[in-house]
């Protein structure tokens, strides 16, 4: 394994650890500022992503677009510190956290055969 890997290794394995041991409000705060560091880390790909938002929300201001580009980063943070938590967080907790309404109607379609698309988004 290359040192630069061995090093990433041992940083994620570090912050699954921490991850594990915070609230759920600890791990999101932890995300948030994972994401500053990542967004940081690769000025040229923040450049890319403020591009991509540029071109998919082109009557938005340059503002709406840094936001997006914020809390796009935000987000993935928060995702990697919530799979890295994964394995510490326990069912039922689990199930008091996610809300699928209408989940049945998928289900059934499902059962029937039927083609389903899927559409999903968090609140927060």
């Amino acid at each position: 394994m290359k040192f630069g890997d061995t090093i990433i290794t041992q940083l994620l394995l570090a912050v699954g650890a921490l991850a594990r041991v915070l609230s759920m409000r600890g791990r999101m705060r932890l995300g948030v500022a994972i994401g500053w560091i990542l967004a940081a880390m690769s000025p040229k790909r923040r450049l890319i992503t403020l591009e991509n938002v540029r071109r998919g929300l082109p009557d938005s201001s340059p503002a709406v677009h840094q936001q997006v580009v914020s809390s796009s980063y935000a987000n993935l943070g928060i995702v990697l510190t919530e799979l890295l938590a994964m394995p510490a967080i326990s069912r039922d907790a689990l199930v008091d956290q996610v809300s699928m309404p209408g989940f049945e109607k998928v289900v059934a379609r499902h059962k029937q055969g039927l083609p389903t698309i899927l559409l999903s988004a968090t609140l927060s």
